[in-house]
C-alpha cells in the first residue's frame, strides 16, 4: 500500500510540474478536445466511457478538480445521435457510475467549501422552483423520464458546489484554454455535419442539421460563449507564436459560427468578437505585435476579396438572401413566447411559482423526425416565467447580480473580455435557448466555480 502510495505522489508531482507550464494546459485541452471530435464522428457510447474512465483515474491521481474541468466540459458534446434511456451501454452507465462515486467520495472527503458558494443562491434559488411544480404537473403522461427535467438546475446546483469545493489550485487560465477548444470543438462538428449534408440542398446556408446534443443554432450559442475566453488568452499572450495560436481559434470559431446559418449567431457572435477585438487592443502588452496581427488579416481580407472578387461578393450575398432577408421573421418564436406568457397567466399558482420544466407537450417537428416532445420557449426571460413563475425569475436575477459581480474580481483582463462574452450570450438568450439547457448550463457552473475557488481560495477553508 505504501509503495502504490508512493508511486501516486511522485506522478502528482510530475503533474503539478507540468501544469505550471502553460503549453501543458494547452496541449491536454487540445489533445481531449481532438478526442472529443473523433469519438463524436466514430463511437459516441465509447467516447463518453473513455472520457469518463480519464476523469476518474485524473481524480486519484492529482486530487485535483481544476484537471478534469475540459473531460467534463466536452464529454457531452460527443453525442452524436439522439438515443432512449434503454440504449445506453450498461457499459457507460457502469464507468460513469464509478466516476460519479469517486467524485462524491473525493467531495466529502475534501469537505465542502461553503466559504467559496459565492454564485450559490441564485442557482439554488433556480434549481428549488424548478422542482416545486412537480408537484401539480399534469403535463406527462407516458414518458415518465421527463419527471427527471425538473431536477436538472439541481444537477448543475451540484457540480457547481463539488467543483467549487474540489479546485484546489488557480483555474481560470486553464478554463480558458478548455473553453476556448469547447469552441473549436462545436466548429469541427458543424463542417462535418455541413459536408455529410452539403449535396442535400441548393446551398448549405439552407442547411437545419442536428448534431446530437444540440441543433446547430445551438452550437452557435456555444461558440459564443467560448470566443471571449480565446480573446482573454489572446489579452495575456505574450509573444507572437501565443498570438497566433489564439487568433487561429477565433478564425476556426468565426468559420463555425458562419456554417451554423444561425442569425442570432452571426449579430451576436460577430458583434462580439468586433467588440473584443477593440478592447484586446487596450488589455494586451505588446500592442506593436498585436497590430501587426490586425493588419496582417486586413492584408489577407483585401487580397481574398482581389483574388475572388465574385465569389466573395457572392458569399455575403447569400448570407444576407438565406439567412436574414429570407428568415425575417421570428420562426414561430412569437408563438412560443405568447404560449409561455398564457403558461404564466394561466393560474395564480403558475404566476407565482411555474407550471414546470414540461409545462406544454405538442407534436413537434424535430431533427429526428415528428416527435411528441415539451416545448421550450426560446428564450431565458420566458422559459424561467413559464416554468419557475416569478420566484424563479427572481433568482435569475440575483445569479445575473452573482455572476457579474464576481468576475469583475479576477483581473482586469478577464473582466473585460469575459465580461462582454457574459453580456452577449445572455442578450442572445432572450431569444435562444441558454438558460436551462444542458449544453449551455453545464459550461457555466464550471466557469463560475473556478471563477469563485480562484478568487476566494485564499479564505479559511470550513466543512459544510
Amino acid at each position: 500500500m505504501n509503495s502504490i502510495l508512493k508511486l501516486r505522489k511522485n506522478i502528482n508531482l510530475k503533474i503539478e510540474y507540468y501544469a505550471n507550464k502553460s503549453i501543458f494546459f494547452e496541449i491536454y485541452s487540445f489533445l481531449l478536445a481532438l478526442m472529443t471530435v473523433v469519438f463524436w464522428k466514430y463511437a459516441s457510447m465509447t467516447g463518453m466511457i473513455v472520457m469518463s474512465a480519464l476523469a476518474t483515474l485524473t481524480i486519484i491521481l492529482t486530487l485535483d478538480l481544476r484537471f478534469i474541468i475540459p473531460n467534463v466540459l466536452y464529454i457531452i458534446f460527443m453525442l452524436n445521435h439522439g438515443f432512449k434511456t434503454d440504449e445506453i451501454p450498461y457499459l457507460l452507465i457502469i464507468v460513469c457510475g464509478i466516476f460519479v462515486l469517486v467524485l462524491l467520495l473525493f467531495t466529502f472527503i475534501n469537505g465542502f467549501k461553503v466559504n467559496k458558494f459565492k454564485s450559490f443562491i441564485g442557482l439554488f434559488g433556480l434549481a428549488i422552483f424548478q422542482i416545486i411544480p412537480i408537484f401539480w404537473n399534469n403535463t406527462i403522461t407516458n414518458e415518465k423520464v421527463l419527471y427527471l427535467m425538473y431536477f436538472a438546475d439541481m444537477a448543475y446546483l451540484l457540480i457547481y458546489i463539488i467543483f467549487v469545493s474540489g479546485i484546489k489550485g488557480k483555474a481560470t487560465y486553464f478554463l480558458a484554454i478548455a473553453m476556448s477548444y469547447l469552441g473549436l470543438i462545436a466548429a469541427c462538428e458543424c463542417f462535418i455535419r455541413v459536408y455529410e449534408l452539403k449535396d442535400t440542398v441548393p446551398n448549405i446556408l439552407d442547411l437545419w442539421y442536428y448534431l446530437g446534443w444540440g441543433l446547430c443554432n445551438e452550437a452557435g450559442i456555444v461558440i459564443c460563449m467560448s470566443i471571449p475566453f480565446t480573446f482573454y488568452l489572446l489579452s495575456k499572450s505574450k509573444n507572437s507564436k501565443t498570438m497566433f495560436l489564439q487568433n487561429l481559434k477565433i478564425l476556426v470559431s468565426a468559420i463555425g459560427i458562419i456554417l451554423t446559418t444561425s442569425r442570432g449567431s452571426y449579430l451576436f457572435g460577430g458583434s462580439e468578437t468586433l467588440v473584443l477585438y477593440v478592447v484586446t487592443y487596450f488589455l494586451i502588452k505588446d500592442k506593436k505585435a498585436y497590430l501587426r496581427f490586425i493588419l496582417a488579416y486586413v492584408i489577407l481580407l483585401l487580397l481574398a476579396f482581389a483574388i475572388a472578387n465574385k465569389y466573395a461578393i457572392t458569399f455575403f450575398e447569400d448570407i444576407y438572401n438565406h439567412v436574414f432577408f429570407n428568415r425575417l421573421d421570428g420562426n414561430g418564436r412569437e408563438g412560443l413566447w405568447e404560449s409561455a406568457l398564457r403558461v404564466f397567466f394561466n393560474k395564480p399558482l403558475y404566476t407565482a411559482f411555474g407550471s414546470g420544466m414540461v409545462s406544454e407537450m405538442d407534436r413537434i417537428q424535430t431533427a429526428e423526425g415528428w416527435q411528441i416532445t415539451y416545448i421550450v420557449y426560446h428564450s431565458s426571460f420566458f422559459e424561467t416565467i413559464a416554468i419557475s413563475g416569478l420566484l424563479g425569475f427572481f433568482f435569475l436575477l440575483v445569479h445575473y447580480v452573482e455572476k457579474y459581480t464576481n468576475m469583475t474580481l479576477v483581473n482586469k483582463n478577464f473582466m473585460y473580455t469575459i465580461g462582454i462574452g457574459y453580456f452577449a450570450v445572455d442578450l442572445y438568450g432572450l431569444i435562444d435557448n441558454t438558460y436551462h439547457m444542458y449544453y449551455y448550463m453545464i459550461p457555466l457552473v464550471l466557469i463560475l466555480s473556478s471563477i469563485d475557488s480562484d478568487v476566494y481560495s485564499d479564505a479559511p477553508y470550513k466543512l459544510f
